[in-house]
């Protein structure tokens, strides 16, 4: 899916006053057409209104449109999914890591065992 500019602008401004927003968001229930189970809704008590205010001091809903938050429920799944995958994977490849090594560990010990058969 492609994510529109003014979604990105508001991933990006929910970065910095809210790091961590996409993890508190409950993809489940996530409907931009209600005003408490669209993001801001979501991460602000309930309150679309109430995000307003704390993101732009005003109830203004041009900047919401200008940010994404009236954008479509589908592109702010795919983003959250997205990241939600991207930080996943620094632990994927860690277990992967170890399960390699513990591999070749395995492997050396069977050979240093096979060696002191053969000379034994």
């Amino acid at each position: 899916m492609n994510i529109r500019p003014k979604v990105l602008r508001g991933a990006a401004l929910l970065d910095e006053i809210r790091p961590g927003w996409e993890f508190e968001i409950d993809l489940g229930s996530l409907d931009l057409s209600r005003y408490n189970k669209c993001i801001l809704g979501q991460l602000y008590d309930g309150s679309f209104n109430a995000g307003l205010l704390r993101l732009f001091g005003t109830f203004d809903t041009r900047k919401a449109g200008e940010h994404g938050f009236g954008g479509t429920t589908e592109e702010w799944v795919a983003l959250i999914q997205a990241r939600r995958a991207a930080a996943d994977a620094p632990e994927q490849v860690q277990e992967t890591g170890v399960k390699y090594l513990t591999t070749i560990a395995a492997t050396l010990a069977f050979l240093l065992w096979s060696l002191t058969l053969l000379f034994a």
